[in-house]
């Protein structure tokens, strides 16, 4: 009897754990949900790092190992001032 007993009060503490658990998750999750982000992305592109137009992009890096994103026009500017390497 009093096994039985024991085993009914371990289980209810046991079910109340859980329950607070799951109950305080929900008030302060500090998880952002990315879903509506990737929906506001643009599909053209991302920013130019000299413009800032929205254009496809190709990476590269300057001596200094800084690298950049730059668009087509950009890069042609770009090489005149300073040496870049493709990432």
């Amino acid at each position: 009897m009093k096994l039985i007993i024991l085993f009914v009060i371990i289980a209810a503490i046991v079910l109340l754990v859980l329950l607070y658990s799951l109950l305080s998750r929900r008030r302060h999750s500090n998880v952002v949900s990315l879903h509506k982000k990737k929906k506001l992305k643009d599909a053209n592109g991302q920013t130019c790092s000299r413009c800032k137009k929205l254009q496809p992009l190709t990476f590269y890096a300057n001596d200094a190992g800084i690298v950049r994103g730059l668009c087509k026009e950009c890069k042609r500017t770009a090489e005149k001032h300073e040496e870049l390497y493709p990432v």
